[in-house]
């Protein structure tokens, strides 16, 4: 047996570290009422002082400690050079929820040749390590530690039409880097989703308890391993429904409306969905569905864990909280 099917004590104590902070011990603590103050209310106007915020502030931020870590040469967006190349160049932004089929819309719109390769190019995950995925390099294989140089390098390596997927987390990292604020406005918007939060609640509890996240990864039989967890599943439900709300606080600070991509959309229809993509970006328009590697992860096992969280009360308040579609 493959002795790395399951997380280690170390990775389990990592998981369940990450499971406390980021969603907390109870249903209250997970959507807390967003205030009409944020750290995104200015994110398109000059912030003060974040040309000279000093570095040891950035790197004792756990959200911003992996760009600096990373990013030893410079870790400030100038912000005058990215709104200079979304002037020059069509680039987009694919806002996103876990387990929303982000990767294979990637694969998707990187298999075309025409749209760029939008994957997740601010993970602190992808960034700190040197592995290649779905043909990207991270800032290390690059030979660069300037984020700047690094958003150049993407946004040139593509012939001028770049894409980049962000949580909120990664959005609202990257706002607190940049010099005067992220040039969103001269960028496509896109807002990738699951209008089945149940069903996506369920995969970032599987895939979080046992680390397989991508159909390319080994050994997805791992996944059938996992025992249902009632609350575990709850707490990834809340933290989608969360995420969702801060997302949608964040679009109305900012005066942004993303064009709304859902999952069930693009896996009922992936040519239209794709065609459409293509138009908003201004890029040229696929007339067929390119081959790619990638496969849905589906499974129709824990149908009846999505039966019994459907009537939950907890489940049906946090469906209740959700932002409209």
């Amino acid at each position: 047996m493959n002795q790395n099917r399951h997380p280690t004590k170390a990775q389990a104590a990592v998981l369940e570290d990450r499971h406390r902070t980021e969603i907390g011990p109870n249903l209250k603590s997970l959507l807390p009422e967003v205030s009409a103050s944020t750290l995104f209310e200015h994110l398109n106007e000059r912030k003060e002082g974040i040309d000279t915020m000093d570095q040891s502030r950035i790197n004792s931020s756990p959200l911003l400690a992996p760009y600096a870590k990373t990013f030893t040469d410079g870790v400030t967006i100038d912000s005058a050079l990215l709104s200079d190349l979304a002037s020059r160049s069509r680039l987009y932004l694919i806002f996103i929820q876990p387990r929303s089929g982000s990767t294979w819309l990637c694969e998707l719109l990187k298999s075309t040749g025409t749209l760029g390769n939008p994957q997740e190019w601010f993970n602190e995950r992808f960034i700190t390590n040197t592995n290649v995925r779905l043909d990207g390099k991270p800032p290390k294989l690059r030979g660069t530690a300037d984020i700047n140089a690094y958003i150049h390098d993407i946004v040139e390596e593509t012939g001028g039409t770049a894409g980049v997927q962000l949580s909120y987390w990664h959005a609202l990292a990257l706002s607190q880097l940049a010099t005067a604020g992220l040039p969103m406005d001269k960028m496509v918007q896109f807002y990738l989703r699951r209008r089945d939060v149940i069903s996506q609640g369920i995969s970032l509890f599987k895939s979080a308890n046992t680390g397989y996240w991508h159909s390319y990864q080994e050994n997805p039989e791992v996944l059938d391993e996992v025992s249902f967890d009632k609350q575990g599943c709850i707490a990834k439900i809340a933290q989608i429904v969360n995420a969702e709300i801060k997302f949608k606080q964040m679009f109305a600070n900012c005066k942004l409306a993303p064009i709304p991509l859902y999952y069930e959309d693009i896996c009922a229809a992936p040519l239209a969905s794709l065609q459409s993509i293509a138009s908003h970006i201004g890029g040229p328009v696929p007339q067929a569905l390119p081959a790619t590697e990638l496969v849905q992860l589906r499974n129709d096992k824990t149908a009846h864990w999505k039966s019994e969280l459907e009537s939950d009360p907890q489940v049906m308040d946090l469906m209740a909280q959700r932002p409209g579609f």
